[in-house]
């Protein structure tokens, strides 16, 4: 993921895959594959237990997701190479670096982590859109309308024929629909 502001400044977040063990060794390194971005810095990095039923990290507590609590992460290296060590089970990272956008992009990096031994890396893109919004004031419009009004009366349209076929009978259904219960369960 990643996003970029008009002043250039942006970020992009790595998450890595879930590490089974506590004292789960990981090296988050991107390595950026076009012109005109720069890593200025390493922006949060954040450690997660779980994931709710929409996508959202969150830490599992009493068995339940919650995705408004993190797990404190401390990392070692530089912004392309950073070193994590897993402090629960089952923990995740979300790894956002500060980046400096130039020209019009789209801008290209490669994302690689090492979880045990393990190497997984993924491509990523990260393109410029022109949103709009956020302006102020006030507008006229131009030429301005007036009133007209006017003695002659306008020509109206001759009416057109209707087609006077009729829908065929519709049948009544045989059989009652059976009616959907459905259990809603909510996550903290």
């Amino acid at each position: 993921m990643g996003a970029g502001d008009k002043d250039g400044s942006g970020f992009v977040t790595i998450r890595t895959p879930a590490a089974k063990d506590t004292g789960t060794a990981m090296v988050v390194a991107d390595r950026l594959t076009s012109p005109g971005q720069t890593i200025t810095g390493v922006s949060s990095v954040v450690g997660f237990s779980c994931v709710d039923t929409w996508g959202l990290a969150g830490v599992l507590t009493a068995g339940t997701c919650d995705t408004t609590a993190t797990i404190a992460a401390t990392w070692t290296g530089t912004p392309q190479s950073v070193s994590l060590v897993t402090t629960v089970p089952d923990e995740f990272f979300l790894v956002t670096l500060s980046m400096q956008f130039q020209g019009a992009g789209p801008w290209t990096d490669t994302a690689k982590v090492t979880v045990a031994g393990q190497s997984f890396e993924t491509s990523a893109t990260v393109t410029a859109y022109e949103a709009g919004g956020g302006a102020t004031g006030t507008t006229s419009q131009s030429p301005t309308p007036s009133a007209t009004t006017s003695d002659t009366p306008s020509p109206s349209p001759a009416p057109r024929p209707r087609p006077t076929a009729t829908p065929p009978p519709m049948s009544k259904p045989t059989a009652a629909p059976t009616p959907v219960k459905r259990k809603v369960v909510q996550s903290g």
